[in-house]
């Protein structure tokens, strides 16, 4: 298991892709914008490049051919993107650290908070369950499956973003101090929903990718 991970990080997923989560959590410098726009460019950008490599490279092919489990290549890919996906957390929450140093906390849209890091760790929660096991279903198609995950996580973020605008409970609820606790539990809640999302993934796309083969 751990040489198939270190085949996706070191040969399948192209280097550029780990600059990545430096160069969106720098986007975190930005001024009074919509952060949950930084997590976004994963999705956008750094998702259609993997796959589209993975096809390139024929990879689906070669790893089979290997005397591995199937269940081992479900595990090892869904593995490495885990690793980036909590790259662009951490550097994005490290970022926000800085961020709110410089310029303090408030925010016209969503500040960045606790609250708001557990709405990120729900995005990339639903991203999970609505992209990898559409995508395992083939192992080679991933068009519709981001199609309809990007829908997902696009609806996502621009309802926690219009809520916090719109309806001043919802804001008082996820800045005030009065509702820390509530802003915790927002956090340790995304936390878990974007852990059994991995499991869940993991479990759904391993039977359709054997089921596939």
């Amino acid at each position: 298991m751990r040489y198939l991970i270190e085949k996706e990080l070191n040969l399948n997923i192209p280097k550029f892709y780990f600059i990545m989560p430096i160069l969106a959590a720098s986007l975190m410098m930005i001024p009074m914008w919509i952060y949950v726009i930084v997590f976004m460019y994963f999705f956008w950008i750094t998702i259609p490049a993997i796959y589209s490599a993975y096809n390139q490279q024929n990879d689906l092919s070669f790893t089979t051919m290997l005397p591995v489990r199937k269940k081992d290549i479900v595990i090892s890919k869904i593995s490495a993107l885990v690793i980036l996906q909590l790259l662009h957390i951490v550097l994005g929450f490290i970022m926000a650290m800085v961020h709110n140093q410089v310029y303090g906390t408030f925010n016209i849209f969503f500040e960045l908070n606790i609250a708001f890091f557990g709405f990120i760790f729900i995005l990339f929660a639903i991203f999970n369950i609505t992209f990898l096991p559409g995508y395992f279903k083939t192992a080679y198609q991933y068009g519709k499956p981001l199609l309809i995950s990007s829908i997902s996580i696009t609806l996502y973020g621009a309802s926690i973003e219009l809520l916090n605008v719109f309806v001043p409970k919802f804001h008082h609820w996820t800045h005030s101090p009065d509702y820390l606790f509530l802003q915790w539990g927002i956090l340790v809640a995304g936390i878990t929903l974007y852990a059994l999302s991995i499991l869940f993934s993991i479990k759904l796309s391993v039977k359709r990718f054997e089921e596939r083969l």
